[in-house]
């Protein structure tokens, strides 16, 4: 058997959900499937093809038209997904169709060319964004927007088979009779054996990542207003990814990250083979969301990579969170997103014992293995694809 992953985005790991595409392959090959792994290119400057955790991809180039050309873009590629899809399946044929990122744009071909062979489409499903996130500013994101409930709401539906990442979603599509099941971020803890903590002075908390609205960094850094100056000195936030500059764009205050220089530590992109090891010298990391449809429907790639890296999480629940951040065990639970919440788990995270926190290492490291590992779903997915609608 052999399923063709199709993203609508750059490979191999320009998000958090390309990353996601490849340990689907490996849950695949896991149990015994064969796939092909493809993307699109939005980028000049980007090789076509590649090896990426023993997996060979390839990607369809796409031109650089925008705005009132966009739409010839489109049907460009609309153009050369067809002739892609047609070549691919003469050389070998495939089963399934796994298809991430793929809304409104490019959805009919598929199911135009799934319904031609008699094969099954399956959805990767990872977001539900709210009408008021800045991709829908404008007139132009306005017809985003319709376009993506569209999908969302009926395109999705028809295509019958779903992998959702949140309980929410999965509920969504399986009440509207889908094949549906709920398979959170999978990784490979293979990736994460062997990475050796620190056992430090002060307090650190990280965070890793490019701040976005999504995720309440003001609130993080505003939570330090709330502690007492001896507990400041006690405490480092490090961010990986990000800038003073970034910060500011988000809505941080610019005297505020002049204030607190000494415990704020922006250390801007680092190489994505040494974020794991941050993370893993860090005694907590921390990750803020409000309690709105896009949080509980997504779920954060930031929260496995940091327990299986062995570092417990401080965060308030959203999407299936409290399955895996156990309180006082895997990490610290913040009543609510706002600052005052955060600095109450940070008061508690200081007063941690080494001890204690190695013994949540423990705890964290072995969720991770029980949780987050791709090969934990492999049962799952062998009964799923049993079921998959035609």
């Amino acid at each position: 058997m052999k399923a063709l992953l199709f993203s609508n985005f750059e490979l191999p790991d320009s998000c958090a959900n390309a990353s996601r595409v490849f340990a689907f392959a490996k849950m695949l090959r896991y149990i015994g499937w064969s796939v092909e792994i493809t993307g699109i290119s939005y980028k000049n400057n980007m090789a076509l093809s590649g090896t990426y955790e023993n997996f060979p991809y390839k990607m369809i180039p796409s031109n650089g038209f925008s705005g009132i050309k966009a739409r010839k873009r489109i049907l460009a590629l609309e153009n050369d997904i067809k002739e892609y899809l047609q070549q691919t399946y003469k050389q070998e044929s495939f089963n399934v169709i796994f298809l991430s990122n793929i809304y409104y744009d490019f959805s009919k071909c598929f199911i135009d060319f799934a319904k031609k062979y008699k094969l099954a489409i399956i959805v990767n499903e990872v977001e539900w964004y709210e009408k008021n996130n800045e991709i829908f500013d404008g007139f132009g994101g306005k017809i985003k927007f319709l376009k993506n409930r569209i999908a969302l709401k009926n395109i999705h539906v028809k295509m019958k088979n779903i992998v959702a990442i949140s309980s929410l979603l999965g509920n969504y599509y399986s009440d509207r009779g889908c094949c549906t099941c709920v398979v959170p971020t999978i990784l490979d803890m293979s990736n994460y054996e062997n990475i050796p903590h620190s056992t430090n002075q002060k307090t650190i908390i990280s965070y890793a990542g490019s701040p976005a609205k999504k995720d309440l960094i003001c609130n993080v850094i505003l939570a330090l207003e709330y502690l007492t100056l001896e507990e400041k000195k006690r405490l480092e936030f490090h961010f990986y990814g990000a800038t003073d500059e970034d910060f500011i764009k988000v809505g941080v205050e610019k005297n505020l990250i002049e204030k607190y220089k000494g415990i704020i530590i922006c250390h801007g992109r680092i190489p994505h083979d040494e974020v794991k090891t941050k993370i893993a010298e860090s005694d907590f990391t921390v990750l803020l969301r409000p309690d709105l449809k896009y949080a509980n429907a997504g779920f954060p790639t930031k929260v496995g990579e940091s327990m299986a890296c062995g570092t417990p999480v401080i965060a308030n629940i959203t999407s299936d969170l409290e399955k895996y951040i156990i309180d006082g065990k895997t990490g610290i639970v913040c009543e609510n997103e706002t600052p005052q919440s955060c600095a109450k788990a940070i008061q508690r995270a200081i007063r941690i014992t080494k001890k204690q926190l190695k013994e949540m290492r423990k705890e964290t490291k072995n969720m991770a293995y029980k949780a987050f590992d791709y090969r934990v779903y492999g049962n799952l997915i062998k009964d799923f694809l049993r079921k998959i609608k035609y």
